[in-house]
């Protein structure tokens, strides 16, 4: 499924009164292809021939590979696989990246049809909200026994 996405290097206000609806008509014209969906959090592309992770800004979501509770890994998967719906489904993706983080993703806000995908992600129950600083411990929010990760 090829994807059009409206690739800019942009840095990201920290605080906004009113999300923008955001449409491939306000950014930059480039394309993509969406290889996949990594997890609820990051996706696959290919961007100008290069293949590239994207970190997806203002949500996490639990672990679906280092997880560590077999609870953590459930609702993971099932974040995974509502990003993917979102992605299949939608008329319009657009991602606006800015730099790289340490693990040289690209620090990126997705929206689909206009909406930033960290509010649906969030609304769905599925994520909480993510600025960068320390993750929550996903297993303690689920109420689960904590193991050694899963994998």
């Amino acid at each position: 499924m090829r994807i059009l996405f409206a690739l800019a290097f942009v840095s990201l206000a920290a605080c906004q009164d009113e999300p923008k609806k955001v449409t491939a008509d306000s950014a930059p014209p480039s394309s993509c292809d969406i290889i996949r969906v990594v997890d609820g959090d990051t996706v696959k592309a290919i961007c100008h021939g290069r293949e590239q992770n994207l970190r997806l800004l203002g949500f996490d979501t639990p672990e679906t590979f280092r997880s560590r509770c077999p609870d953590e890994k459930a609702l993971g998967t099932v974040a995974t696989n509502h990003l993917r719906k979102l992605i299949e489904n939608a008329g319009e993706v657009l991602p606006v990246t800015g730099r790289p983080d340490k693990y040289r993703r690209l620090l990126t806000t997705l929206y689909i049809d206009g909406q930033d995908v960290a509010e649906i992600m969030i609304e769905a129950g599925l994520a909480v909200p993510y600025h960068g600083e320390k993750r929550i411990n996903w297993c303690d929010k689920l109420g689960a026994q904590t193991n050694a990760p899963l994998g």
